[in-house]
């Protein structure tokens, strides 16, 4: 314990300082030790920060290999996230039509596929005459229909969930998905949306007419799923 008149250290049980003769007092000496302790540890707290705290990413990456001289080439990773664009109005309806026009032809493109495969695979197994008559049935129009409808759902499940928020369609026409707090949808939710739209369209499609008329441009599949549709505003990633 320090005498606070002299600066002599004394025994922690002294009442009085063998150099001076001055009175310690115990409780002053403890507050004042308290507070240079405070002092100390905000100090430290500036003076050393905590660590940043690494965020998982899931988003595309590359490598990249440097070298210079004689050194050993050294070989860094990188993560590609796209710039959050600005979200100012919602996809209007006829941009989104145009949009879900191109996703069709792509997702029709797709399920030609395995339509030219199952009839390769009939015309080996019951000749061609069998083969062009089960084209021609009604049975190979559910068929090929309930194709089309597993690879929508896969199509935009996949699509809407990534990186992007977007098929190829809403990307080429500046259209981003999001869920009811601006980010984006995980596959769940992106699955949700995709069975939405067999709903919106088995009703006449009046669950897409929907887009049209609300107010936040939400068809009866964003409003099961609880997702928004943005036009992106790419004025603001220019400036």
């Amino acid at each position: 314990m320090y005498c606070t008149n002299c600066g002599y250290e004394n025994k922690s049980n002294s009442k009085f300082c063998k150099r001076c003769g001055s009175p310690l007092d115990t409780e002053e000496v403890m507050e004042k030790s308290s507070e240079e302790i405070v002092i100390i540890e905000e100090k430290s707290k500036r003076e050393y920060p905590p660590p940043p705290v690494q965020v998982e990413s899931d988003a595309p990456t590359f490598e990249r290999t440097h070298s210079s001289g004689n050194a050993a080439p050294v070989t860094q990773t990188y993560s590609y996230e796209p710039e959050q664009p600005m979200l100012t109005e919602y996809g209007g309806y006829w941009r989104r039509m145009a949009a879900l026009l191109i996703d069709t032809i792509i997702i029709c493109g797709i399920a030609m596929i395995p339509a030219i495969f199952i009839f390769v695979i009939l015309d080996l197994v019951v000749g061609t005459r069998q083969a062009d008559r089960f084209i021609d049935s009604f049975n190979f129009e559910i068929l090929m229909y309930a194709i089309f409808l597993v690879i929508s759902v896969i199509y935009f499940t996949i699509q809407e969930s990534s990186v992007y928020q977007a098929s190829f369609g809403k990307r080429l026409l500046k259209l981003l998905v999001t869920d009811q707090d601006g980010e984006r949808l995980t596959r769940k939710a992106a699955l949700i949306r995709s069975l939405g739209k067999i709903i919106s369209a088995a009703i006449l499609w009046i669950g897409v007419l929907m887009i049209a008329f609300s107010e936040r441009k939400q068809g009866l599949h964003d409003r099961i799923a609880k997702t928004f549709v943005y036009h992106i505003d790419e004025s603001h990633n220019q400036k």
